[in-house]
């Protein structure tokens, strides 16, 4: 992996007491209580209005194809993260990285700053009306979903730092997540390693990047697995980094879901190539 380095001038600030968060205010007029909760269970929580608890994965959601929806949910984010003291102030990302994320390195903490692309949340996966899977634009709450099921499938540690105002570009994510000491791991090692954890490889290819693979375990679908999102540790651990993980639908053959096929990394550094 590229080793971005430099200094990191970060700081989150709360404006609470009547700091601006952008053009017409993250507030936007709400005057309701928001819990104190800085993870990514209470961002998601916020924007599913209260309905999705700590355990709740399913993040479909009933999501309407509303074409406000993707402006509402931010504007809930930005109003959460102002609640929280989560607006952030730094000097931005040091360089530009994949599709979804530009990033920055902290050497002190050896752990990735993950800005998304402006006014995005990333990528997930869905199905048109004859089955068949798409990468489509996600929503905030499905980019929080995405990297909680990280978490807990990969033993990940990805940590909401909170929301950062692009110059007049826009509103970015900002995450972090523990750096990986390791290599890309190849096409050959990423397959054995996945069966190996328990995952079956699904025939779709190419939804992400391009040669990229799908995997299934349980009802999860794991998308974008290929070399670039993939490291291979320095304990010989396979470690996803940065893949995209959705439920499937309905009509796939059930598959148990057993937490020791969860990712060990007990000697790994952990994560973070954040492309």
């Amino acid at each position: 992996m590229e080793d971005i380095g430099g200094d990191v001038i970060f700081e989150v600030v709360d404006l609470a007491d009547g700091g601006d968060a952008g053009q017409g205010g993250p507030d936007d007029g709400a005057t309701e209580a928001i819990p104190a909760d800085r993870t990514l269970a209470g961002a998601q929580d916020y924007l599913c209005g209260g309905l999705c608890s700590d355990d709740d994965f399913d993040g479909d959601a009933g999501e309407d194809d509303d074409w406000e929806e993707p402006e509402r949910q931010w504007r809930q984010f930005r109003r959460w993260c102002e609640a929280q003291g989560m607006i952030v102030e730094s000097s931005g990302p040091a360089a530009a990285g994949g599709r979804e994320h530009d990033l920055i390195f902290d050497p002190e903490t050896e752990r990735w700053l993950k800005y998304t692309k402006p006014g995005l949340a990333g990528y997930t996966v869905d199905w048109d009306a004859e089955g068949r899977p798409a990468l489509r634009n996600a929503l905030p709450r499905e980019y929080f979903e995405r990297l909680r099921r990280q978490n807990d499938l990969f033993q990940d540690d990805i940590q909401l730092v909170g929301i950062w105002r692009d110059g007049t570009d826009g509103w970015r994510m900002v995450t972090s997540q523990p750096h990986v000491r390791g290599r890309r791991a190849t096409m050959e090692e990423i397959s054995e390693g996945m069966k190996a954890l328990g995952f079956v490889q699904m025939g779709w290819k190419g939804i992400g990047y391009e040669d990229s693979t799908s995997w299934r375990i349980g009802c999860l679908g794991v998308w974008d697995v290929h070399p670039a999102n993939v490291v291979m540790a320095e304990n010989g651990v396979l470690v996803p980094v940065d893949v995209i993980i959705t439920e499937l639908p309905d009509g796939f053959p059930p598959c148990h879901f057993h937490p020791e096929a969860k990712v060990s990394k007990s000697s790994s550094t952990a994560e973070g190539s954040g492309r």
